[in-house]
């Protein structure tokens, strides 16, 4: 679909396809363009799926002159020269992607998808297709991102020790580790109902922007933080770094299947009003069709609904919750939803509200949009994070902080988004600004970030064993050889965890305070040899002490190489238990 003119503007697609008739008295398409950023091109495959302005001068397919966008299959070998595919390197990582030349293709009209009768139904087909792909790889993608960077920097941080401590007991990093949890918790539940609604035959396009624009973005926190928890270790590339070139790829998301700074600020408020409205649509197609009766009862009904969330905005606002709460939620979750309600309530009223004051200037007016979009997509992955964590985990105590930190975060930025709507609202009736304000804050602000407390408990829960572990590892492939950093991290942080931390508890019962700190402010290496010294300790129990301190010693190890090794990536010193 992707030209040079065409991106997230999908309409301004100028591949061409005119139809002629053949040679055998039948259809053809000649097809010339170009298109680029084009996911699996390259030097395998035999189909090609294009997306072209289909021109018919002779009306052979019976869809006019200018039948519009259409949606062919090319087979690629029997187009020789005219069709030629180059490779890009999207940041250098290993993903398919490329760019296409098309000079006087031709394949026959049977080649359209679906069949000539579907000449002109393209756009339908990219936005169900763009609907998919939102839906199932990009969150699949941060998910597994998410999941990897949290698995590997919770080992890393309960492994690597500062000051004489793990530094996942340094409070000053808890939020980052937090943010990697929690958001890593909130991509998977969102992914997950988003599948199960494409396995149930929608085709969610505007939900879909939603998850793809929410995930990718959360994604990108997720591995900036693991960036820089990872520290020095992080920027030092080879194998040793379990970041690897994850951070490159946080780009790629938030650009394919429209980029992100467009959904936000075009699709999913812009497009969404026109697609999801609960009268909108209806009142068009009334009053085109010049049904007066029926556009008078549907406004009826749409200025009623505009008056009833307004009054139900300013009364939940005044306590910052209201309605009700799905028969699954229990006493932990049952006011998050209740927050839910509210939220909702207010944009409703905002969002009509707009959109009778701006009409189709909310295209020009981006910035107002894309915070309406915010306010609705904070909501969205929010309710799909309280369900999950019933439908999903059963409710697990073990899951409650990820899950508190979501509801507490999404809530805060649904509210500074509606913050920002009034405060910057795009009119000179300030009328208007006082009448949202009144209705939706009329007294102040209710949601805040998530306190250090609850950064501390997700922190914990990614960095000690136990279940939130246990589901980060799950569907993670982790190959045996232990020279694998993210299975050299897992064996060091199973043996640290398992028989290192419960014996060094042991031996400090067996010194008084002053004694063990003196024997152990010289660092571990010569702790472990005045504890052999003193006879503290057995044969076996020193053994294990100095086992723990081989597998520390190579986490916090960074690769290094020759001069004359390293363009050919060859490590001066390989991974292993030294």
């Amino acid at each position: 679909m992707t030209e040079p003119n065409a991106g997230s503007d999908a309409a301004g697609i100028q591949t061409t396809g005119v139809v002629f008739k053949g040679e055998d008295g039948k259809p053809q398409i000649k097809i010339n363009g170009q298109k680029r950023y084009i996911t699996l091109s390259g030097d395998v495959g035999t189909l090609i799926g294009l997306a072209i302005r289909l021109e018919d001068p002779e009306n052979l397919l019976g869809k006019g002159a200018q039948p519009g966008i259409t949606c062919v299959l090319v087979p690629r070998e029997e187009q020789g020269d005219a069709i030629k595919i180059m490779r890009h390197r999207p940041m250098d990582i290993p993903f398919q992607n490329g760019q296409i030349f098309i000079k006087d293709a031709v394949v026959s009209a049977d080649n359209i998808i679906g069949g000539p009768d579907m000449a002109g139904e393209g756009w339908r087909m990219l936005m169900e297709s763009l609907g998919i792909g939102r839906s199932i790889s990009l969150p699949a993608n941060s998910a597994s991102a998410g999941k990897r960077t949290s698995y590997a920097i919770g080992a890393y941080m309960g492994i690597r020790q500062q000051f004489g401590f793990p530094l996942a007991n340094m409070k000053g990093l808890h939020q980052q580790m937090a943010e990697a949890g929690a958001l890593t918790y909130m991509i998977d539940a969102a992914r997950t109902a988003m599948a199960q609604r494409v396995d149930n035959g929608e085709r969610p396009a505007i939900g879909s922007a939603v998850l793809k624009v929410q995930a990718t973005e959360a994604m990108a926190t997720i591995v900036e933080n693991g960036m820089r928890l990872q520290g020095g270790n992080g920027v030092i590339q080879g194998p040793r770094n379990f970041m690897g070139m994850t951070p490159q790829g946080e780009y790629v998301g938030r650009t394919v299947e429209g980029d992100n700074n467009m959904t936000k600020s075009v699709v999913i408020f812009g497009q969404g009003s026109k697609k999801g409205h609960q009268f909108l649509t209806d009142e068009v197609n009334a009053a085109t069709a010049g049904d007066l009766p029926a556009f008078k009862k549907l406004f009826k009904a749409h200025t009623q609904d505009v008056l009833d969330n307004m009054f139900m905005s300013r009364k939940q606002s005044k306590k910052g919750f209201g309605g009700v709460a799905p028969e699954f939620a229990d006493e932990r979750t049952e006011r998050y939803f209740q927050q839910i309600n509210r939220m909702s309530a207010a944009f409703n009223f905002s969002a009509n509200l707009t959109l009778a004051l701006l009409s189709k200037d909310i295209q020009i007016e981006q910035a107002t949009s894309e915070r309406l979009g915010e306010i609705y997509g904070n909501m969205e992955m929010l309710y799909y994070t309280l369900r999950h964590f019933h439908k999903v985990h059963g409710g697990d105590e073990a899951f409650l902080p990820l899950v508190e930190w979501v509801a507490q975060t999404k809530l805060y930025e649904a509210e500074e988004a509606m913050q920002d709507l009034i405060d910057n609202y795009p009119t000179k009736h300030k009328a208007v600004k006082t009448l949202l304000r009144q209705a939706i804050f009329p007294k102040g602000r209710k949601y805040k970030k998530p306190s250090d407390e609850l950064n501390a408990k997700v922190a914990e829960a990614i960095s000690r064993p136990g279940k939130v572990r246990d589901w980060l590892r799950d569907g993670m492939m982790v190959p045996n050889d232990p020279t694998n950093v993210t299975r050299h991290l897992e064996l060091a942080f199973e043996f640290i965890t398992e028989k290192e931390e419960p014996l060094m508890a042991d031996i400090r019962g067996r010194f008084d305070r002053k004694e063990f700190k003196a024997m152990a402010e010289h660092g571990q290496d010569k702790f472990i040899d005045a504890l052999e010294a003193a006879g503290k300790a057995s044969a076996d129990e020193i053994a294990i002490l100095r086992q723990a301190q081989k597998y520390r010693d190579e986490v916090v190890e960074v690769d290094y190489f020759e001069a004359k090794d390293l363009r050919k990536g060859i490590v001066a010193n390989k991974l292993e238990l030294r």
